[in-house]
């Protein structure tokens, strides 16, 4: 690694250990850099810089990270089986003889009998004497409406008339349209203010969030564009070109693993990574894939940078199940090492 970005890295760490320490004496760092062997020295001050060293300063603590989001909720349980029926009861007492139905409705009536024979015609009596007069019948309806005749010429006016008397004075007529709204008057005075209400009652408790592991860090980029990088997702050191370039790197006398171990089952829900391309020119992309127990997985996001800009990416789509003591690890490549560029990722499993 260059004695520059390995400055970058050191002023990285101290940022970190510093950003741990209750009430800080000062909000900035100062240092001094030799410039031919890199060698660093923290100083109360750059003034306390003798020749062949460089001296420089930094921000103590960083700007605070935006809130993560709400973890989506867990899955609901499994449906427990059905137990057994239990034994059948007991046969209940006969109960009392209910009373006596009501009486049927009467049947319907027979069909009619056949029509007897006509009898003979009976000889014509003596005709009777004649009946009174029938009283008068009503009053037919009047006819139609002969047409208007022509309208006559129109007298001459007679004289006028004297006055008459005043009549009463008539109903109040309906009230007309509103007018037209005057222009606002002057703002009053606030009043004082009002007494405080009572509080109200507490709401009831929201339901419990999803369980589970976000596992972060922040990394510089690596110092190759040929080597694939494997990172713990919570690793604090920097990426070395010795011990991040396997799952399972050798390191006499033992092994170094490039992974986290589950404590408990859970889903890997997403991977975020974001990058901040802050020092030297050239444009960055660098690739993120996650490992199930050193095997590739289809979670991946590519996250490019130029000079000067900062840029994100993720994969909240290809999630899956993992065991607890099964391992994770996230794999990264670039296609740049010159540009400085600061990852800072998560990994959620929930």
């Amino acid at each position: 690694m260059s004695a520059l970005k390995y400055l970058g890295v050191l002023g990285f760490s101290i940022l970190s250990s510093t950003a741990a320490i209750a009430a800080p004496v000062s909000t900035t760092i100062s240092a001094c850099v030799n410039t031919s062997t890199g060698a660093v020295r923290i100083v109360s001050s750059t003034s306390l810089c003798v020749a062949g060293e460089m001296g420089i300063t930094w921000a103590a603590v960083g700007p605070t990270g935006p809130a993560g989001p709400a973890g989506a909720p867990g899955a609901p349980g499994t449906l427990g089986a059905t137990g057994p029926a239990g034994p059948a009861g007991a046969p209940g007492t006969p109960g009392a003889a209910g009373p006596a139905g009501a009486t049927g409705s009467t049947g319907p009536a027979g069909p009619t009998g056949l029509t007897g024979p006509a009898g003979a015609t009976g000889a014509t009596g003596l005709t009777g004497p004649a009946g009174p007069a029938g009283a008068t019948g009503a009053t037919g309806p009047a006819g139609a409406t002969g047409a208007t005749g022509l309208t006559g010429p129109a007298g001459p006016t007679g004289l006028t008339g004297p006055a008459g008397p005043a009549g009463t004075i008539g109903a109040t007529g309906a009230t007309g349209p509103a007018g037209a709204t005057g222009a606002a008057g002057p703002k009053g005075d606030t009043g004082p203010s009002g007494p405080t209400g009572a509080a109200g009652a507490t709401g009831p408790a929201g339901p419990a969030g999803p369980t589970g592991f976000v596992y972060s860090f922040n990394q510089l980029n690596g110092d190759s564009t040929t080597l694939t990088y494997f990172v713990a997702p919570n690793q604090p050191t920097f990426l070395s070109d010795i011990d991040n370039i396997a799952y399972l790197q050798s390191d006499p006398p033992g092994e170094l693993l490039n992974a986290v171990v589950l404590p408990a089952s859970c889903t890997v829900t997403y991977l975020k990574v974001g990058a901040y391309n802050y020092f030297a020119t050239g444009s960055n992309t660098s690739t993120f894939s996650v490992l199930h127990n050193g095997l590739a997985t289809s979670m991946t996001c590519a996250v490019t940078t130029t000079t000067g800009t900062k840029s994100t990416c993720a994969d909240t789509t290809h999630t899956f199940s993992a065991a607890g003591g099964d391992t994770l690890t996230l794999t990264i490549t670039q296609n740049n090492d010159v540009p400085y560029v600061m990852y800072s990722t998560a990994l959620a499993c929930q």
